[in-house]
């Protein structure tokens, strides 16, 4: 089976490089989508390899022999299923031998557990159930989550790649945003500090205003008071002027 040389993408280019190159179509160029086989028995059966990875288990079998028809899910159409079991089952093994005996009888046994019967009849001389049983769970299901983990490193380092120049141009904008933030709430804080400033020259001066009222309100009244007193003065230095004057003339005349 042909691997990446390290999970971060690496040297030979790998299932999960392959299909994240390619993220925005999900489709390589050179694959064409699975056809997906009619359903024929009620029981979930086992996944056949693909055609290539067949014929790299097994080196004299035509790459264009037709896959053993199973049930598939929706999901196991599509070209990525087909790709990565591809993958996981490149390394021959009594798994793969089954299936292998069970290409040829798939026009003749359209029967699947007869199919099954008859493909395990063929190589049980070599292979035994429980051999079959372990390829699966020992051999593929390891190589399977060896590609998950491969491909979750790759999809991270895909994501990185992609999205970095925006998270680069998001934190630039955000450091720009707190930066006007900071100038607004400086400005905002040397307006309050002017506006206060005026505010208590304004304070002071209405004071000064009212006290110079007052001021000259207490003037007024004391030249009234100073006024009121003259004018009896003098009203008083005319009766006195005038009686004198009376008196004059009576008594001199």
């Amino acid at each position: 089976m042909q691997m990446a040389q390290n999970e971060d993408g690496g040297g030979e280019e790998s299932f999960g490089s392959r299909f994240l190159s390619g993220l925005k179509g999900m489709i390589l160029e050179d694959e064409v989508p699975a056809k997906r086989a009619p359903a024929e028995a009620p029981a979930a059966a086992a996944p056949a390899p693909a055609a290539g990875a067949a014929a790299r288990g097994n080196p004299g079998q035509s790459p264009s022999a037709p896959a053993p028809s199973f049930t598939a899910p929706a999901s196991q159409d599509s070209p990525m299923f087909a790709s990565l079991l591809s993958v996981t089952l490149a390394r021959a093994t009594a798994y793969t031998a089954l299936t292998e005996a069970m290409t040829p009888l798939e026009e003749i046994i359209p029967d699947e557990m007869t199919r099954y019967r008859a493909a395990f009849a063929v190589i049980k001389k070599n292979r035994t159930l429980e051999q079959v049983v372990q390829a699966i769970d020992l051999q593929h299901m390891e190589v399977l989550a060896e590609e998950v983990a491969r491909f979750a490193v790759q999809a991270k380092s895909k994501q990185f790649q992609d999205v970095q120049s925006r998270v680069d141009e998001s934190t630039n904008l955000k450091a720009r945003i707190d930066a006007a933030n900071a100038q607004v709430a400086n400005l905002r804080r040397e307006l309050e500090e002017k506006v206060r400033a005026i505010e208590d020259g304004v304070q002071r001066d209405r004071q000064r205003a009212a006290e110079i009222d007052r001021a000259v309100d207490e003037n007024q009244k004391a030249i009234a008071a100073v006024q009121r007193q003259f004018d009896a003065a003098a009203a008083a230095v005319r009766e006195s002027l005038t009686g004198a004057k009376a008196k004059i003339l009576k008594y001199l005349a």
